[in-house]
């Protein structure tokens, strides 16, 4: 490379300059490297141990195994109800006065199973609904009867 190429010649072949440097540069590492800084030495001690307070200080976290965590230790019941279940509640909750005073128990939290709590406000929204319609179509009924009676 020795040659100039469109008049630009490489600047490591300008009188060894750049070599010369390099050697310089290789002398003064290799001469660090054998006698080591002892002020570099307490520094890097002291990084490893505060690495090794670091991970005393914060240990890992236990893994949960969530096949082995049962609903009981949940705190509520999460038994599912069977489909028998499901009908003889509807029955219970169908009788006319006992069955509507157990129909608000339930749903208010008067038991632990939190499927029979669901199905019991579900049962109680829809007997709500049912008797909002039952007034709107009595008025509608009466309004009517009104209409043609005349």
């Amino acid at each position: 490379m020795d040659q100039n190429y469109n008049g630009y010649q490489h600047p490591t072949n300008q009188q060894g300059f750049e070599t010369q440097q390099f050697q310089t540069n290789q002398q003064q590492f290799t001469s660090q490297q054998a006698v080591p800084n002892q002020q570099y030495a307490s520094q890097s001690q002291m990084n490893i141990q505060q690495c090794s307070s670091y991970q005393q200080a914060a240990p890992m976290q236990p893994m949960i195994n969530m096949a082995k965590v049962k609903p009981s230790d949940l705190g509520k019941d999460f038994t599912p109800i069977g489909a028998w279940g499901y009908f003889g509640y509807g029955i219970l909750f169908s009788i006319p006065l006992v069955g509507f005073i157990l129909l608000l128990v339930f749903s208010l939290g008067g038991t632990n199973n939190v499927n029979l709590r669901n199905f019991a406000r579900s049962y109680f929204c829809a007997l709500v609904l049912l008797i909002i319609i039952y007034v709107i179509l009595a008025a509608l009924g009466l309004s009517a009867y009104s209409v043609f009676s005349n």
